[in-house]
Formats: structure tokens, sequence, C-alpha cells
């Protein structure tokens, strides 16, 4: 899936996508950028500095509204640090707000991150792999993808 869209149009040529982006995936086309997907990894770095705001970030927040709507258990996976993300005199009021929204229960993003470990612990037991390298921030994952591609 492609994650970053840029819209036709609109380009002014000024190429602030192509310097800042880390992974080079900003490539010129006939004087328009274009994303190369295999070398994105999603930072979000093009989307800030572009002038003419024509970087998006796909969202999938109508595929997770279609899933409630369709009455499925959605669960909000939130990293502990949301509490210095928004203005609330009490924590509670998050996952009270998330539920008004129709998700069936929220949780902290460590627990998960519990099953993950014992998957890669279940993993290197089986020896099938050498190393890993984790992370939970995808940008790093995807540097990490494909740079060990390229190598």
């Amino acid at each position: 899936m492609q994650w970053i869209e840029i819209e036709k149009g609109n380009c002014s040529d000024c190429y602030k996508c192509l310097r800042s982006c880390p992974s080079k995936a900003i490539k010129i086309i006939d004087g328009r950028a274009e994303v190369v997907k295999e070398m994105c990894i999603v930072c979000g770095h093009c989307q800030v500095v572009c002038p003419q705001h024509i970087i998006k970030v796909k969202s999938r927040l109508r595929n997770v509204q279609a899933a409630i709507d369709d009455d499925f258990q959605v669960i909000a996976s939130i990293a502990p640090s949301f509490v210095g993300a928004f203005d609330m005199k009490y924590p509670g009021q998050f996952k009270t707000a998330l539920k008004k929204l129709g998700f069936s229960d929220v949780s902290e993003t460590g627990i998960g991150a519990e099953y993950v470990k014992q998957e890669y612990i279940d993993a290197l037991k089986t020896q099938k792999y050498k190393n890993f390298v984790t992370s939970s921030c995808p940008s790093a994952n995807y540097l990490i993808k494909n740079i060990t591609l390229s190598v």
C-alpha cells in the first residue's frame, strides 16, 4: 500500500520534499514529485515541508469507522504518552471519549508489546533467524527493511 500520496498539479518545483526525504524516496518526473513506494519510510517529512500542501499521508480512519459501524469489536491501542498529548484533568476521560466514539475497549499499547515480545522469543528459540531488530516506530521498521533489501 502506498501511504504517501502527492496530488497532481500545484507542485511549485521547489524540491523541498526531495531534499528533506531521509530515505531518498522522492523522485522528480516531468517536473513533478513522486514517491518511490519501495523506499518510503512514511516519516512524513515531505508532507511537513511542502509549501503547496499537496502531499498527504493516507488515513485508515474510514476503515476503523466502517469496522465500528459493522459492529466489529474494535479496541483502541494507545501509547502511555497520550497523557501529555491531550489537555485533560483525568486520563480516564480519554478512554471514555474513545468508547463514546464506538470503540469497544481501550488498552495501553504496552499490553500488545508483551505478546509481540513472546513471539520474538519463540522465533529466536527456533533459530530460524540470526538477528532481530525491533522497534515500535513504523518509520524505523521501514527504514531497516529498505536498507536490508538494498544491501
